[in-house]
């Protein structure tokens, strides 16, 4: 589901669960709907339930694939 907002992702963050994580500038995702991490040639995309993709900045690609690793 997308949400618009005026606040600043920043602050959204900071009030979310920790299940939620920024994986790209403008994206905050629920790691919990995540299905898969895809590398395509030029840049990494998550792929949602519901085969919702999400750009994912190669920056924060290692912290996504830790943080999914570790969901219970």
């Amino acid at each position: 589901r997308t949400v618009l907002s005026e606040r600043r992702l920043a602050e959204l963050e900071r009030n979310l669960h920790t299940d939620f994580l920024r994986v790209h500038r403008s994206y905050v995702v629920n790691l919990r709907h995540v299905e898969a991490v895809e590398p395509p040639a030029t840049r990494p995309v998550l792929r949602s339930r519901g085969g919702v993709e999400t750009p994912v900045s190669r920056r924060r690609l290692a912290q996504l694939k830790r943080r999914l690793s570790t969901l219970t």
